[in-house]
């Protein structure tokens, strides 16, 4: 069992099955192309119910997916979407504005709602599909683009809710798609602006990842020439920094944040486990080296490789994770696609047995990915925290009672939920837990806060000491997310109320009693 969860055993045994079933003469030709689109509408199709069910589930699955809907309807309603760090607000996160901007734009046309909240991921995981699919097609027969759309969609699928969550994953996703699909439009000049929206969009989504658009920008280098190509990457910088004229967007409480972030340093053991990760792709990324075709230029590939070098340290912070890497995937695969190695007619063994393999190892890995999250997402509905708290909402109002947090970070759950019913976004507990790791206290201003009651109520976890949780991060000199000043001011400022459901009790100001 520990075989099929483990992506590089598998595919290295399943790269050993195929290449051994095509060595055999040349009947294996005959079932491979039917087997392998048969194999590639199921991993989609699966892919899309997964999604779909998602979207279903009343619940998150990623512990910081609750806070990006929520900042979103928060900026959207009147408040700020990167507070500084002096303020008194804790909920800023290193998201580039145009995350909770889609945000708000899908919440403030549809409603607030949890499963509202999810539709933008999983759109934009479908228009990204949609794009690999077509720019592989441009050099590849239908099946082999399909197998290719296949491969990315198991390995989507390995990933759990990565490729379609609310973070900015899916949409750095579809905006690298898309930068690919229109690198190579018939017209220069849609070519160029396809770049230059490409590029403005992924800044505005996570600064680092910008660095995966260099094989991009290697091809119009090609193309266009190095001062256009330089013209059109200054051009979506410009953009991307419009954005901050919006109002509500401060430019210096986002920069500050990305400072925070940036005092994590690297941690090794993630570098080990981006890189390790990587291997396949290398491998799959080999395909289009053993082709020796002029389709990928030296420079291309040269831009891939440091694409992907970069996509590995960047995202090997202790809050990091593989996820940096996923929006290289098109890339690779359209690559492969253009050195034309897997018609059916072709020869090359290695190139057949190396992309089976992929395709076989992400369907595999993928299926317990699924497991994972449905046993996770169960898990936490079973645990019930919001019962009875929709019931208080509606019959109490929630414009003076911010959600606080008790012996762990459960309680982010349900913060939409306030969120969109009025109450106020004070505290996110993983942005408290974020800067504290980067060597930042709760700000003066917060203590004085709670201090003076500026907010009349919490909501704690029924019977749980208030702000008793500990760090996720093993490097920080205190283990407490909440320091002894922040939870001493806030036992002298308030007192338990009432039990207003069956998970939450209710803190009051003690002087409003």
């Amino acid at each position: 069992m520990s075989l099929l969860i483990h992506p590089i055993r598998l595919f290295l045994l399943a790269a050993l099955v195929c290449w051994a079933a095509a060595s055999i003469g040349g009947g294996w030709r005959r079932w491979v192309a039917p087997v392998a689109t048969a194999g590639s509408v199921a991993v989609i199709l699966a892919l899309a119910i997964f999604a779909g069910w998602y979207i279903a589930a009343p619940t998150y699955y990623d512990w910081i997916e609750p806070s990006v809907p929520s900042v979103g309807w928060t900026w959207l309603r009147g408040g700020e979407m990167y507070p500084r760090p002096d303020s008194w607000l804790r909920y800023s996160h290193p998201y580039g504005p145009l995350t909770f901007l889609v945000q708000a734009a899908f919440l403030g046309t549809f409603g607030p709602s949890v499963a509202v909240s999810k539709i933008p991921g999983v759109l934009a995981l479908i228009l990204s599909l949609l794009c690999v699919y077509r720019a592989c097609r441009r050099h590849a027969s239908s099946a082999v683009a399909l197998w290719l759309a296949a491969i990315f969609s198991g390995l989507c699928l390995w990933m759990r809710t990565t490729s379609f969550w609310d973070r900015p994953d899916p949409l750095i996703v579809l905006a690298v798609s898309a930068a690919v699909l229109v690198c190579e439009a018939a017209g220069l000049r849609l070519a160029l602006a396809g770049t230059m929206l490409a590029t403005a969009a992924v800044l505005d989504l996570r600064l680092t990842s910008v660095a995966i658009l260099l094989p991009v920008f290697a091809v119009m280098w090609q193309r266009a020439g190095a001062r256009r190509v330089v013209s059109v990457v200054a051009a979506g910088a410009v953009l991307s920094a419009a954005l901050f004229l919006l109002p509500r967007i401060d430019l210096a409480g986002f920069v500050a944040r990305n400072e925070q972030l940036s005092q994590h340093g690297i941690s090794a053991r993630m570098v080990l486990q981006n890189g390790k990760w990587c291997l396949w792709l290398i491998g799959l990324w080999g395909v289009v080296a053993v082709a020796r075709s002029r389709a990928v230029s030296l420079v291309e590939s040269a831009a891939t490789a440091l694409a992907l070098l970069l996509a590995v340290v960047t995202g090997a912070t202790p809050a990091g994770g593989v996820h940096h890497v996923l929006p290289i995937v098109p890339i690779v695969l359209w690559q492969v696609a253009r050195a034309r190695v897997l018609e059916i007619g072709d020869r090359s063994r290695f190139a057949v047995a190396v992309c089976a393999a992929s395709g076989i190892m992400w369907a595999a890995v993928g299926a317990s990915g699924v497991i994972a999250v449905a046993h996770e997402v169960r898990q936490r509905l079973d645990r019930r925290m919001a019962s009875g708290l929709s019931e208080f909402v509606a019959a109490a109002g929630v414009s003076s009672v911010a959600l606080g947090y008790g012996a762990t970070a459960e309680p982010q759950f349900v913060m939409p939920e306030l969120v969109f019913r009025g109450s106020p976004l004070v505290i996110d507990a993983l942005t408290v837990i974020d800067t504290q790791a980067a060597g930042q206290p709760i700000s003066e201003a917060t203590l004085t806060a709670i201090r003076t009651c500026r907010v009349g109520a919490w909501l704690i976890p029924a019977g749980e000491r208030p702000f008793s949780m500990k760090t996720v991060f093993q490097h920080t000199a205190s283990r407490e997310a909440f320091d002894e000043s922040f939870r001493a001011a806030f036992m002298d400022a308030y007192t338990r109320a009432a039990r207003v459901s069956g998970a939450f009790d209710l803190w009051t100001c003690r002087d409003r009693r």
